[in-house]
């Protein structure tokens, strides 16, 4: 076996670890079987797949970009653990630690550089379609909430709910806060049926 296939099947390996390691958040809550960081990106992607429109107004929007960020956006936590927003808020060095695992992930998993615009892109978080990726990241933990929330009594304080929902205050877009504005009330109204038809 070269190095290079010996590399890969690390990666993977480590990457692997991404569909066990439960999201910290909800950890904390005290949240049965909470979704693991796997889950979340998948997810995440899943409603950028289903709710976001094909062409935008905005010249630069690019709906599969989004969708790119979206699945790569968590990869780092693989190696750092799923460290909770005000953590890293709260620790100066954490982008450039997270960026310096992103870079060596991404060299495994895309040696073409192919990815490399794709996650400066969320990491600067300057353009348009960052901004949508970042907001559909919000809202699926969000929406996490609101599936969670029936069961969970920590879910249903009510400073615990009013947190949650007010995170609606930080997406950048009113793209996403119209799916928001559509999704999130009818997810917290009650218990949602497996039927699609």
């Amino acid at each position: 076996m070269d190095d290079s296939m010996r590399n890969r099947i690390d990666t993977y390996v480590i990457l692997h670890r991404l569909s066990s390691l439960k999201r910290t958040g909800w950890v904390d809550y005290g949240v049965d079987d909470p979704e693991t960081v796997m889950c979340h990106m998948y997810d995440a992607w899943l409603l950028g797949r289903i709710f976001l429109p094909e062409t935008h107004v905005d010249k630069g929007y690019n709906r599969d970009r989004i969708l790119s960020m979206l699945l790569i956006h968590d990869l780092a936590e693989a190696v750092t653990g799923d460290i909770i927003t005000p953590v890293k808020e709260g620790n100066p060095t954490y982008d450039v630690e997270e960026d310096e695992v992103m870079t060596s992930i991404l060299a495994s998993i895309c040696p073409d550089g192919s990815l490399d615009a794709v996650w400066r892109e969320w990491s600067d978080g300057e353009t348009f379609n960052a901004h949508v990726a970042k907001d559909l990241d919000v809202m699926q933990s969000v929406v996490q909430f609101c599936l969670y929330r029936p069961d969970n009594e920590s879910l249903r304080d009510e400073g615990v709910t009013a947190n949650w929902l007010g995170k609606r205050a930080r997406l950048k877009t009113d793209l996403v806060r119209g799916i928001f504005d559509s999704m999130v009330p009818h997810l917290f109204s009650g218990p949602v049926t497996g039927d699609t038809d």
